[in-house]
């Protein structure tokens, strides 16, 4: 994986809530979501995490690429991904987990600023973000991963009211 860290999948039936001054987040929740209180598994429309603040009031979510069926292939394979987004279904933090890729390509695709540069752009625009000399193919899936998610998340998780969620 590359990132800071990694976070285990929970169980459809896992919910967590730091209730206890001692219990925490996962960590790479915490950072992404100062205000998270509790985190809650949902299996529709596709397995994703919502993040809720003290008053339960959805912050966020975590969504993995595998589990909406945005994974995009590569040069050597696919290229999963886990996103975390705001309430409105923007990419706020992206990862790139383990996958086939070169790895000489994918730390051209992280020094070019390619996940900073999704992070900034219009994600149902995939073609306001260049692929990075050099790692194209790897950079096309990580753009074409993200832009996928994110349009899955904003149109059938952030667009819904609470209750049809």
């Amino acid at each position: 994986m590359i990132g800071p860290e990694t976070t285990e999948r929970p169980r459809a039936t896992d919910t967590f809530r730091a209730t206890d001054p001692k219990d925490t987040l996962p960590t790479i929740v915490a950072r992404t979501f100062p205000r998270a209180a509790s985190l809650q598994r949902r299996a529709s429309p596709f397995p994703h995490r919502a993040v809720r603040d003290r008053e339960g009031q959805v912050v966020g979510y975590e969504v993995f690429s595998d589990s909406a069926g945005t994974t995009a292939r590569g040069y050597a394979g696919m290229v999963p991904l886990q996103v975390f987004f705001d309430r409105r279904g923007r990419p706020v933090r992206i990862y790139i987990l383990d996958n086939y890729e070169t790895p000489a390509y994918m730390e051209l695709v992280l020094r070019a600023g390619l996940l900073d540069s999704l992070l900034v752009c219009d994600p149902a625009k995939a073609e306001s973000v260049d692929a990075v000399t050099l790692a194209t193919s790897s950079s096309h899936a990580i753009i074409a991963g993200v832009t996928a998610l994110a349009a899955r998340v904003a149109a059938e998780i952030a667009a819904k009211p609470e209750g049809q969620r």
